[in-house]
């Protein structure tokens, strides 16, 4: 698995037109990544996507840890939390995952 934290607004739209990231966008087939904008709302502080479409020696998993705000100081817990979902879910469950901020 990847990881990447996203510290700014705009960041992941720049991070889908980096060339250095170029298998990641939507016109490579990863379907996953089409609407991640928009996944990273205020309640989510990180997000797992399977990729379909990765080179052999890519990672087919790759989690974003938004750290915008307030959540910079939860991204050490939600990166082990999206590390603990591909430990213990199994194959067939390993889709997408995204941690939503909840009322306690």
């Amino acid at each position: 698995m990847s990881t990447t934290e996203t510290h700014r607004d705009g960041f992941i739209a720049g991070f889908l037109r980096n060339s250095a990231n170029c298998s990641f966008r939507t016109s490579a087939g990863e379907v996953g990544f089409v609407d991640l904008v928009n996944e990273l709302s205020e309640d989510v502080f990180g997000i797992t996507i399977r990729r379909h479409k990765q080179q052999l020696f890519e990672c087919p998993f790759v989690s974003i840890i938004d750290c915008r705000g307030s959540m910079v100081s939860a991204r050490y817990f939600t990166k082990w939390h999206q590390i603990a979902h591909l430990l213990t879910l199994t194959d067939q469950l390993r889709l997408v995952f995204v941690e939503r901020s909840t009322a306690l």
